[in-house]
């Protein structure tokens, strides 16, 4: 008898408590590396797929069901500290049965303008922009999720020492080959060493992946599957 009230409680209790978790909404920061040759040769590319990834994740039928979503963009340049705000534009979700809500349409492209008329840096602070993606990303997301565009080449005009956490956020990283990777071979030791700069931030290691540009831009799904993999 006893037993059987204690069940009646717990089952009470999870009636009107279902869940603890008021986590809401889906935060995405695409960061691009403006340097060197990857500015000039992968850039363009990047942003391209960028824009069909946008797409897919905020797409209601098939995309990543977690609103209101927040897509922001940001650069791997000299000095990647963003002062203030970055580019962002917000979506909400649509309810396909209200014909009278009104929903503005977002012009996607725009959020990638800043991106596309970017000017080549000499140096790459990727610390930098790391920091940058933990502060724009702070709050209470479902799900907080960083793509990186890079050769992932950290290049400093002097060392700097950062402090910040990526210890919620999953990471995909999309990586091209810069020119003196391809002479030197030392593209594996480069990645390795982004991983790595993820982990001591806090990062999971199942929460970060690291795909080919040239992979992504054939397939830009992986990179949703992987983000609702790791969400849910």
């Amino acid at each position: 008898m006893i037993k059987y009230l204690t069940n009646l409680i717990i089952l009470f209790s999870l009636l009107l408590f279902p869940s603890c978790d008021t986590s809401k909404g889906l935060n995405v920061l695409y960061l691009f590396d403006v340097s060197g040759s990857f500015h000039r040769e992968a850039l363009p590319e990047s942003i391209l797929v960028s824009e069909k990834i946008l797409e897919l994740i905020s797409d209601p039928s098939n995309g990543i069901n977690e609103y209101p979503q927040t897509h922001q963009v940001s650069t791997i340049e000299t000095q990647s500290i963003m002062i203030g705000s970055s580019e962002y534009i917000h979506i909400d979700k649509k309810n396909l049965f209200d014909i009278h809500q009104q929903v503005p349409e977002v012009d996607h492209s725009s959020l990638f303008s800043a991106i596309k008329n970017s000017e080549r840096s000499s140096y790459t602070d990727i610390s930098g922009a790391l920091l940058t993606a933990s502060n724009s990303m702070q709050g209470n997301y479902k799900g907080k999720c960083l793509i990186v565009f890079s050769d992932f080449v950290e290049e400093l005009k002097s060392e700097k020492d950062y402090i910040y956490s990526l210890d919620d956020i999953i990471v995909f990283g999309v990586h091209a080959f810069s020119q003196n990777q391809i002479q030197q071979g030392n593209a594996n030791q480069d990645i390795e060493r982004f991983i790595n700069m993820l982990l001591s931030a806090g990062c999971k290691r199942e929460n970060i992946q690291i795909g080919s540009l040239s992979s992504i831009v054939n397939s830009p799904q992986q990179i949703i599957s992987f983000f609702k993999e790791r969400i849910y």
